[in-house]
C-alpha cells in the first residue's frame, strides 16, 4: 500500500470514528491533512468507498494484534484479561455519532463489518477457551463450540448500532460488561482467583 493512501486511511479513520462521515466532507478531510482532494480521489473512487475500507482496515489492523495476543505465552485467564483490556480500549475510539451514521447510512457496511468481526471472534475465542479447558482455568462441562456460540451471540445482540443507540450504551462499557459477566460464568476457582488477580493488579 502507498503511504499516501494509508495516511489518507489513517486520518479519515479517526475523523470517521470520533465524528462520524455523513456530515465528514472529502474537503474537510484534505484541509486537515493539508493535501488535495485530487490526492485523495487519486486513492479512493468515492467517499463511500474511503469510509469502507478506513472502518475495514481499523478492524483488519486490530484483528492482527488481536492474534499476536492469542499467540503469546500467556495463560488463558491472562489472554482473557488482556484481550478484555484490548477491546475496550479499541473500542473506545467509537462515538455515537459514528454509530448514528453506520446505521442510518451504511447498514450494509455494518452487515458486512458483523460478518468478518464474527469470524475473528470465532477463531480468538475458540482457541482461548480450548487453552483455558486445559489449564484447568474454564470449565469443561460444555464444549468450547458451545461456549464460543454463546459469547458471540451475546456480542452480537448487544455491540451493534441500533442497541448501543437505543440502550444508551457506549461501546467500551458494552463490551466490558458483556466479557466479564461471560468469563465469570466460565471461570473455576482456580481460574476466579487468577483473574480477580489480574484485575485487583490493574486497579492498584
Amino acid at each position: 500500500m502507498n503511504q499516501d493512501r494509508q495516511r489518507i486511511l489513517d486520518h479519515s479513520r479517526e475523523l470517521f470514528l470520533h465524528e462520524g462521515f455523513n456530515k465528514t466532507t472529502m474537503d474537510e478531510i484534505a484541509g486537515r491533512m493539508k493535501i488535495s482532494k485530487k490526492t485523495i480521489y487519486k486513492n479512493f473512487a468515492s467517499k463511500d468507498e474511503l469510509v469502507r475500507e478506513a472502518l475495514m482496515n481499523f478492524i483488519l489492523g486490530n484483528h492482527k494484534k488481536l492474534n499476536d495476543l492469542i499467540n503469546s505465552d500467556c495463560n488463558a485467564v491472562e489472554k482473557s484479561f488482556k484481550m478484555f483490556n484490548f477491546v475496550g480500549t479499541m473500542l473506545i475510539q467509537i462515538s455515537e455519532s459514528f454509530l448514528n451514521d453506520i446505521r442510518n447510512f451504511m447498514p450494509n457496511l455494518w452487515k458486512e463489518i458483523d460478518k468478518v468481526r464474527t469470524k475473528i471472534l470465532y477463531s480468538n475465542l475458540k482457541s482461548i477457551i480450548d487453552q483455558g479447558q486445559k489449564e484447568g482455568y474454564f470449565i469443561d462441562t460444555q464444549k468450547s463450540d458451545a461456549l464460543v456460540a454463546l459469547f458471540i451471540v451475546s456480542i452480537r445482540g448487544v455491540i451493534n448500532p441500533d442497541s448501543l443507540i437505543e440502550n444508551k450504551l457506549t461501546p467500551a462499557k458494552a463490551a466490558e460488561s458483556i466479557i466479564e459477566l461471560l468469563l465469570n460464568g466460565i471461570l473455576t476457582d482456580k481460574g476466579r482467583k487468577l483473574f480477580a488477580k489480574l484485575k485487583s493488579g490493574e486497579n492498584k
